[in-house]
């Protein structure tokens, strides 16, 4: 029988830790009162808007404002951000600002990129009056919000890696900051640096090690290539201390442990860098030795409790909902938030039935301080996998390195979602919210007590934030799996829905990709 998170696991126990000699960074915090100028809104990834307009009481009369539609189809998993009154989007060449409060188009960057990699983009970054984001051949680009202009251009990838740029880069202090993807087609993937001004690469860092390293005679033995550790969303910067903490993913290949015994330092793990330096400071991983394509895939939130302890909020593909201690790198709590079935079996030729066949993807939990609650969504599917006969190499020509005789497995035809809301101190569960489809939308919180959420039949959800009562449904049209966010311009708050997510995964219908604004 499955479990689900109705109740939470105190833990109190350690996880596989290795430390550094930590340093400061010396870099400053900034600030947006009213808009929303990141992926995840702050540096810390809370996703809450400071905004308290559209309350419980007024939600009720929410409702489409414009809509912008892009006219092309894509994986629209955009999180837009917001400044100045200016609302920014991507796709996977891409880069649209239109006027927040009408959706009037005001400009669109174009980049090709040169070779393929990934099926979508999830952002930008935004600092000094600049937009910063990655592409599918691993150039990172700054744009000028103003007028669209490209200000540079600068490559982050060794040739012939098949790396990619597909998560939203953080900007703060002088840098800019982005993960590459692709561990599952044999790379070892990096976090990198990059100077706001010029795009002068700063530091790379790989995130797991090479054959021969420590790290890897302890913990990756038996491995003659090692591969994974990818970042494929966003990441979340402490702005106290200038750390910036990575999620990263499986190890490769993805299901088969013949050949890469041990803990896989650093997969499936939040990696802890000294964001000036590029020092990696500590390694929090969540799940040692993943065989069942478990990233830690989303960004986590980074919340600073009553009385000042810090946690972060962290969730991903494996089901469960963790506070880590940052002090003491403890994990106090873990809280199933979808359904976990027969997780611990082996993974066989003949097939292995598990739950979930991913849970958590590339949008992250929301922290509120109003409420203490924090929110996350999840999908409830389950899936088989048959594991190769035999061990197999990699390929010496490169390309998909999974050890499965039948790639990712065969997901179950039905499946649906979860909002579960936990008490940031204790775990525990607060209320959840079971839908018919996958969530896989942001998650937003506000200060007028209320969480945002969607669903893939396009439906936003309004929710009140301490009791889970839905107060509002409003159809806005294609599949929401991109960002949902909130902010205030010209004295009115608006929420915006990034719609069109379209993706065989989860058979979503054809659907031009739309910004949706709503208002009162």
């Amino acid at each position: 029988m499955g479990t689900r998170g109705l109740v939470s696991v105190m833990c109190g126990f350690a996880v596989f830790v290795a430390a550094y000699v930590v340093g400061s960074s010396g870099v400053k915090a900034a600030s947006g009162a009213v808009d929303w100028p990141g992926y995840n809104n702050d540096p810390g990834a809370n996703r809450f808007a400071a905004i308290s307009l559209i309350t419980k009481a007024n939600v009720g009369g929410l409702h489409v404002v414009c809509t912008a539609s892009l006219g092309k189809v894509t994986r629209f998993e955009t999180g837009p951000i917001v400044v100045g009154g200016v609302l920014y989007a991507t796709t996977p060449t891409q880069t649209y600002a239109f006027n927040g409060s009408t959706c009037a188009q005001l400009w669109v960057n174009t980049y090709v990129p040169s070779k393929k990699g990934g099926a979508a983009n999830r952002g930008v970054a935004y600092a000094n009056g600049m937009l910063f984001r990655g592409f599918a051949d691993g150039h990172v680009i700054a744009i000028s919000a103003a007028n669209g202009q490209t200000v540079w251009n600068q490559n982050i990838v060794a040739s012939g890696s098949y790396e990619y740029l597909s998560g939203a880069p953080v900007a703060w202090g002088s840098g800019v900051f982005i993960g590459t993807a692709d561990g599952d087609n044999g790379q070892i993937c990096h976090v990198v640096g990059l100077d706001q001004a010029t795009g002068t690469i700063l530091w790379s860092q790989q995130t797991v090690p090479n054959p021969g390293q420590p790290e890897a005679k302890k913990t990756w033995k038996g491995a003659t290539h090692i591969a994974g550790g990818a970042s494929w969303t966003s990441l979340t910067i402490d702005t106290a201390t200038g750390k910036l903490y990575a999620p990263v993913g499986n190890p490769g290949p993805d299901f088969d442990i013949r050949l890469r015994k041990g803990a896989n330092l650093n997969t499936n793990s939040i990696l802890e860098f000294d964001s000036a330096r590029g020092t990696l400071l500590r390694t929090i991983q969540l799940v040692p030795n993943d065989y069942h394509d478990w990233d830690q895939s989303a960004a986590p939130a980074l919340a600073t409790l009553p009385g000042g302890r810090k946690l972060l909020l962290a969730a991903g593909k494996d089901g469960m909902f963790r506070g880590v201690d940052l002090a003491t790198l403890k994990v106090l709590w873990a809280t199933a938030d979808t359904t976990i079935s027969n997780a611990s079996a082996p993974i066989v030729p003949g097939g292995t039935h598990f739950c979930p066949g991913g849970a958590v993807f590339w949008n992250g939990p929301s922290y509120s301080p109003s409420s203490g609650l924090a929110y996350v969504n999840s999908v409830d599917w389950c899936k088989t996998v048959h594991l190769s006969p035999q061990p197999q190499p990699y390929p010496a020509n490169g390309g998909a390195w999974l050890g499965s005789s039948d790639g990712y497995g065969e997901h179950d035809p039905t499946n649906s979602g979860w909002l579960t809301a936990v008490d940031a101190q204790t775990g525990a569960v607060s209320w959840t919210y079971h839908a018919a489809t996958p969530l896989l939308a942001g998650v937003t919180s506000t200060a007028g007590g209320l969480v945002f959420s969607g669903d893939l039949k396009g439906n936003l959800y309004a929710f009140d934030d301490a009791s889970g009562s839905l107060l509002k449904t409003v159809p806005v049209g294609p599949a929401i799996g991109g960002g949902i966010v909130s902010y205030e311009t010209g004295g009115k708050q608006y929420v915006a829905v990034a719609a069109g997510f379209v993706s065989p995964d989860w058979q979503t219908p054809q659907a031009d990709s739309s910004i949706v604004l709503l208002g009162l």
